[in-house]
């Protein structure tokens, strides 16, 4: 009974919003300008990316697009989606993840330093070597399995390039929305649990061991840096990584704690015809809603939503003529109407430290000094088992 109750929500807001609210065509449209962006990830791989600026700057929500593993940023509906939510007023990143599409240069030396990264070892099945030298490229098809856990730095990285564009009031990453496909999602969704448990760094102490080390975080700001969160929207989310790493028990603890108890609201989209999209949505829906009735839905927001008329999944939904970017657009102006989105605010992400902090962890972990220009490496350790 509670499966039927907990998708009304979602299925009346949108249902509504598209018969009640004006078509984001309807705002003044902004202009047809983007560039292509590239921004590097700590371990030396040069990410390629598309960056839309919104008409109003910095008063408006930003959005992440996350494609799935195996695709690019480009194909599908990808590009149609952020151009859809750039007239609509949003700002838009979308980027292709590392080994995918044109994000396939990495520095040699830093990215093949089995010292400080020895996960990238993994990158390539036939190893760092060719013809003698450092390769300085990397595909997606050498990844081995295990290495597809590793894409969430990528997310990372693309926050902090959007936190330096929100320095410079081209976006407001204050107010940050992902929507991903597929595993991308998932990687997206891992990520955000992450971001919780993220803070600005209030002191700094050298290491006891010397210079050598980097410094030790003391004490932490009160917020963590998940308070960006705005909303997400997940097409036809999975719970394994390539189809071949499962990450079922992250994902559901993730959802878990960023959908139930922060509170993030999450739109779980899929194909009607899609039998497993929708078995899924549901079941990720009972992680964060429980056994919640119409009556008692204090998160009604969060829901899921059949794509009608379709078995298509993840980013193809998005193609032309299944109205799927104007389901988003109707979801996101519907949630704004009850949920205001965070103000900008300067994030100082170049002169800020960040050290995360960890449930059952002893210590903090540096995430960043004031002078780094990039996030270090996640702990896999503290959400993969």
């Amino acid at each position: 009974m509670h499966r039927s109750l907990v998708r009304r929500p979602l299925g009346l807001l949108l249902g509504l919003a598209l018969v009640v609210l004006p078509h984001a065509g309807g705002m003044v449209r902004a202009a047809d300008k983007f560039s292509k962006v590239t921004f590097d990830t700590v371990d030396g791989v040069t990410l390629q990316g598309t960056f839309y600026p919104s008409a109003k700057g910095k008063n408006e929500p930003t959005v992440l697009l996350l494609h799935k593993i195996g695709s690019d940023s480009h194909k599908d509906g990808w590009d149609d989606l952020a151009k859809s939510l750039n007239e609509a007023g949003y700002s838009v990143l979308s980027f292709d993840f590392r080994g995918h599409g044109a994000s396939t240069a990495v520095d040699p030396n830093k990215f093949w330093d089995g010292k400080l990264y020895p996960w990238n070892a993994k990158a390539s099945k036939t190893g760092p070597m060719e013809k003698g030298k450092l390769k300085d490229s990397i595909s997606r098809e050498g990844f081995t399995a295990g290495y597809y856990p590793y894409l969430i730095n990528d997310i990372a990285a693309a926050k902090l390039f959007l936190d330096e564009r929100n320095d410079g009031s081209d976006c407001n990453s204050r107010a940050l929305i992902l929507i991903g496909a597929e595993d991308g999602a998932a990687l997206g969704a891992l990520w955000m649990y992450t971001d919780w448990f993220l803070f600005p760094v209030d002191k700094l102490v050298p290491d006891i061991r010397g210079l050598r080390y980097p410094p030790v975080p003391v004490t932490l700001a009160k917020e963590s840096e998940g308070r960006d969160q705005y909303c997400a929207i997940w097409l036809s989310m999975t719970t394994s990584l390539g189809g071949k790493v499962s990450v079922r028990d992250a994902l559901r603890s993730g959802l878990r704690y960023e959908g139930r108890e922060k509170k993030v609201p999450m739109g779980f989209l899929y194909g009607q015809e899609d039998k497993e999209g929708e078995d899924r949505a549901k079941e990720f829906l009972h992680v964060i809603k429980g056994d919640t009735d119409a009556a008692n839905d204090k998160l009604p927001f969060t829901a899921m939503k059949a794509i009608k008329s379709s078995k298509l999944a993840g980013s193809a939904l998005l193609r032309k003529g299944l109205g799927t970017d104007e389901l988003i657009l109707k979801y996101l102006e519907t949630t704004r109407e009850k949920r205001v989105p965070s103000k900008w605010s300067k994030v100082d992400w170049d002169r800020t430290a960040y050290a995360w902090a960890f449930p059952n962890s002893n210590r903090y972990i540096l995430a960043k000094d004031e002078k780094s220009k990039a996030i270090e490496p996640l702990p896999l350790s503290a959400i993969l088992p």
